[in-house]
């Protein structure tokens, strides 16, 4: 019984995003599940084991639909080359001169790779002038930088190229372009052409306790998903290790809020995307839904926005023979979904901080928590953690993105389906959680009203309780100084 990615343990993946994610119970589940598997194997003659039960030990309920992978459609004849990840993050322009001195001191730390620009006072006063450009199709290509071999990510990235892109009028994001050592490019070769078998998951009942083995079975899950996990793990692991890096020199804005960056994974490869691949190109965790350039050697291969686990993500995938006028080194395809990736991850960081706003804004009803000064700190703390995130939704012109992706789409791809789709999908998101975040402050401000018509009541009543007990005191004080006089 197989239960972990036991094929894939040498590479020693520690980040904390490697999918699936198991709780305590389910672990301690999974292995008395395991144990009681084995016993009742032992004692079958003793205490048989009824059809049924047998089902639910072994899985064999899922035998008939499990989505094999053959050796032939795992072993294509075929290379596919993780070129590099455009590695993206939002960056505040109020905050492009504390970025500049970030820059310097990577620089300092790495070394400078000549192919690219040299950091000098003329690209400092570039970066400084950024923050006054408001054109969407703005960019700043910045040095590139050699990664140290002391560094923790030196094992997968060797060099990272970083540019600016002008995002709206206080917003940019900045482009880390993650370029490959050899050596991941081999453990992802290697990783690909592995053929693995599915997964065995225990599977019960939401109510079911960890220790009720009797109630539990197990299932298995198909050797597709089961590979596109490991592949995604593997990229995971080379977002993370290289996000940790780079925050030891710059504010990285989703880094720091426990996500992972949103990245434009390119590859090159030159195995044809067609029906007879298709269960090859979704082990590698590749959707099916793709846009396709005019004479098809580039291929847009989106995720879906729903699944929050692997919406940090974009495939871009071309083949060898791609003609050199449209090519991922120029630049001319990541800077399109730039803005798209940036604007999803921080959507969902929004749905996340604000699901956990929802908790809060149920204490307001709670007499133990509903005072004025707790609610004006609330709002205080809500207002200043989503205050980047919200600017981004608010500015974000949907008008000038569709513009944008109008005057791709005629140049390069055949089919607009997808791309629209997911345009139109992540606008509408976006007005929700605008419309969620107003409704909430909404709330918090009728509280806020509320508490201070009440605290100006009882202040009110104080003052004129007061004044009452004054003046009843004056009186008797007065009256007590007559009757002495006479």
């Amino acid at each position: 019984m197989k239960t972990g990615y036991n094929e894939y343990d040498s590479l020693n993946l520690k980040n904390p995003f490697i999918l699936p994610k198991y709780s305590l119970s389910h672990k301690l589940s999974t292995s008395l599940f395991t144990k009681y598997y084995k016993f009742r194997l032992i004692v079958n003659k003793i205490w048989p084991v009824k059809d049924y039960q047998l089902h639910l030990l072994d899985g064999c309920q899922y035998s008939e639909c499990t989505d094999n992978i053959t050796d032939e459609q795992i072993k294509i004849d075929g290379k596919i080359d993780l070129e590099s990840i455009h590695f993206l993050d939002l960056l505040p322009k109020e905050n492009i001169i504390d970025f500049k001195k970030s820059l310097r001191r990577f620089v300092d730390k790495n070394k400078i790779d000549f192919s690219g620009p040299y950091f000098d006072e003329d690209q400092a006063d570039k970066i400084d002038k950024f923050s006054n450009i408001y054109d969407y199709k703005s960019f700043l290509r910045l040095p590139i930088v050699a990664i140290n071999d002391s560094s923790d990510c030196y094992k997968y990235v060797k060099k990272v190229s970083l540019s600016l892109y002008n995002l709206s009028n206080t917003l940019c994001i900045v482009d880390y372009e993650l370029v490959l050592t050899d050596e991941a490019k081999k453990n992802y070769n290697d990783l690909i052409k592995m053929n693995v078998k599915g997964e065995d998951r225990l599977s019960k009942n939401f109510n079911t306790k960890w220790f009720e083995v009797n109630k539990m079975g197990m299932g298995v899950r198909s050797e597709v998903l089961y590979k596109a996990d490991l592949v995604n793990n593997f990229i995971s692991e080379i977002k993370w290790l290289s996000a940790c890096e780079l925050a030891k020199y710059f504010n990285l804005f989703f880094h720091n809020h426990n996500m992972l960056q949103p990245s434009i994974n390119c590859f090159r490869t030159n195995i044809k995307a067609n029906k007879e691949h298709l269960k090859f190109w979704r082990s590698l965790g590749m959707s099916q839904y793709a846009d396709y350039s005019t004479n098809y050697d580039t291929c847009i291969c989106w995720t879906s926005l729903q699944n929050t686990q692997l919406s940090d993500r974009l495939n871009l995938i071309s083949s060898f023979e791609q003609s050199n006028d449209f090519n991922f080194s120029s630049y001319s395809l990541p800077k399109y979904f730039m803005a798209f990736m940036v604007g999803n991850s921080t959507n969902v960081l929004t749905k996340m901080k604000l699901k956990k706003i929802n908790n809060t804004v149920g204490n307001m009803y709670n007499h133990r928590f509903n005072n004025l000064s707790w609610l004006l700190k609330e709002k205080a703390s809500i207002e200043v953690e989503l205050l980047v995130p919200m600017r981004l939704l608010n500015e974000i012109t949907t008008f000038e993105y569709f513009q944008c992706f109008d005057e791709f789409q005629s140049n390069y791809i055949s089919d607009k389906n997808y791309i629209t789709r997911h345009l139109n999908y992540l606008n509408d998101d976006i007005k929700i959680s605008i419309q969620k975040y107003q409704s909430i402050v909404q709330i918090i401000n009728s509280h806020i009203d509320i508490r201070n018509h009440q605290e100006n009541f009882k202040l009110q009543w104080w003052i004129f309780l007061i004044t009452f007990t004054s003046l009843i005191s004056s009186i008797i004080t007065l009256y007590i100084t007559i009757n002495a006089t006479r």
